[in-house]
């Protein structure tokens, strides 16, 4: 991802599928520490950031993202009328300096 960040503490985002690998890689090594993420994730791709060793959807990015960061589920998100949107889940990133 091309795109630089500036200076920031939190961050709060509804992110497309199709980017989401690429910004949270971003977000994660882009070397800009901040304070927390809630990132409004489509389902498929929160279960994959976090899934554990051994899951069937344990993943590269996942184990990447954890070296440095506390992620944890928040909760899922209905679509309550909306047919167009994918089914999508809160998922919550914390203490992005992980010591």
């Amino acid at each position: 991802m091309k795109v630089e960040f500036p200076q920031f503490d939190l961050v709060v985002a509804n992110i497309p599928y199709g980017i989401s690998s690429p910004l949270v890689a971003k977000l994660v090594y882009g070397g800009n520490p901040f304070r927390s993420a809630t990132l409004l994730l489509q389902k498929e791709f929160a279960r994959r950031l976090l899934a554990k060793s051994g899951d069937s959807e344990f993943s590269r990015l996942a184990v990447n993202v954890k070296l440095v960061t506390d992620v944890e589920f928040g909760h899922g998100c209905k679509q309550k009328g909306i047919s167009s949107l994918p089914q999508s889940e809160f998922l919550c990133c914390n203490n992005p300096t992980k010591k």
